[in-house]
């Protein structure tokens, strides 16, 4: 029987905050089943980090829930991709630019340690490539070809690195590839390829 969107939801929540259940996870589940807008959701979401007493801690959270939710379920990446754009790009006055950064800088700080530790795992276990462990680092790099393609910012705002995809697309360039290493850089020529070609083109 498939995990639906709201036990895993449910189970990351656990990981992160303990047994008890907070509105973010209603709130991540709405919009993965498309009952609510990825605008609407963002504005949702930061209004509760900011009640909360540490709203960088908040924050945190909600970008570990938002990355566990994207290794776990790859057919929540679009409306998730458009949640951390909603958060921190798109125009209006209903999210201030201040909190915008501060979501931006804790979210890019969270993805990139989680794609160092899920790669990382997938290193000391490269005689299981398909296993569990394999399975999320692929989803993972689905979930950043989706955020290359639907987020805006450039330079030192850019909350994805360009150098991490180019690796993994360069890693199947070579003769005779590993299915694995297929597996990984296959999003990024579906999904963002027209970026990393601009950047590339830019260099």
């Amino acid at each position: 029987m498939a995990t639906s969107s709201r036990d895993i939801l449910e189970g990351i929540q656990r990981q992160v905050c303990g047994e008890f259940t907070t509105p973010d996870v209603n709130i991540l589940y709405d919009l993965t089943i498309n009952s609510i807008s990825p605008q609407l959701a963002a504005e949702e979401l930061v209004q509760f980090a900011l009640q909360e007493a540490d709203t960088k801690l908040a924050f945190l959270d909600l970008s570990t829930q938002t990355l566990s939710l994207a290794c776990e379920s790859p057919y929540a990446h679009l409306q998730l991709a458009a949640l951390i754009r909603s958060i921190t790009e798109n125009a209006g006055d209903d999210i201030p630019s201040k909190v915008r950064e501060q979501f931006r800088s804790t979210f890019a700080t969270a993805l990139g340690d989680h794609a160092q530790s899920e790669f990382a795992q997938l290193q000391e276990r490269k005689e299981l490539q398909e296993s569990d462990q394999a399975t999320e680092y692929a989803h993972l790099n689905g979930f950043i070809a989706h955020l290359l393609a639907t987020l805006k910012l450039q330079g030192p705002e850019r909350i994805t690195g360009l150098d991490d995809a180019l690796f993994i697309i360069s890693s199947v360039l070579e003769e005779d590839p590993p299915k694995a290493d297929v597996r990984d850089a296959a999003p990024y020529f579906l999904h963002a390829i027209d970026v990393l070609e601009h950047a590339c083109r830019s260099q």
